[in-house]
């Protein structure tokens, strides 16, 4: 990383990977969720654009204002809705959102079988939503374990202490780190 910034790049973000394979014995309590639908749309594009995390990519890279970012954030989280991701998780208790976990898939060819991977894209959590974070991943682990040949896998910051715990209280496993970085003259 020294070499790297001495040759002009600069780090962005140093991001932690981490997976849940062992899905048939996930016994995690289940909470109260639905699939967020397009009348949810401004109030996920606003939770997306407020709960910013300053070390996120788009926060993080000085090519970016702060408006921008948020900006980004809030249009990720209506195209979500639009199909871009497999569906977007909500609490069910709440009439106006205050979180919510945006997820993919993806199917994957092994050698031995084929792989399903469910990822969580973006996830925000108003302050309002005690351990919100750890429902929509408990429950994106529920969902995913009906299928035989699924993996869960979730990408973070790794300053993003909330995921981290959430991850490891959900029994994830380290699988390894990468870094984004940025190159200007």
């Amino acid at each position: 990383m020294q070499c790297l910034t001495a040759a002009g790049l600069r780090l962005i973000e140093t991001r932690l990977h981490y997976y849940s394979q062992d899905l048939k014995n996930f016994t995690g309590e289940r909470y109260p969720v639905r699939q967020a639908t397009i009348l949810d749309k401004e109030a996920l594009a606003q939770l997306a654009a407020q709960q910013r995390n300053p070390f996120d990519r788009t926060h993080a890279d000085t090519a970016f204002t702060t408006q921008e970012a948020d900006a980004y954030l809030a249009r990720y989280a209506q195209e979500a809705l639009n199909g871009f991701c497999a569906g977007v998780l909500v609490p069910r208790e709440e009439p106006v959102p205050n979180a919510f976990l945006a997820y993919s898939t993806y199917q994957e060819a092994l050698p031995t079988k084929p792989l399903n991977r469910y990822h969580v894209a973006l996830a925000a959590v108003g302050l309002g939503y005690k351990g919100g974070l750890f429902k929509l991943v408990s429950e994106l682990v529920h969902i995913a374990k009906a299928d035989p040949s699924a993996v869960v896998t979730y990408t973070t910051q790794s300053t993003n202490r909330a995921a981290i715990k959430t991850c490891e209280k959900l029994g994830f496993g380290f699988a390894r780190a990468t870094h984004i970085l940025s190159f200007s003259t």
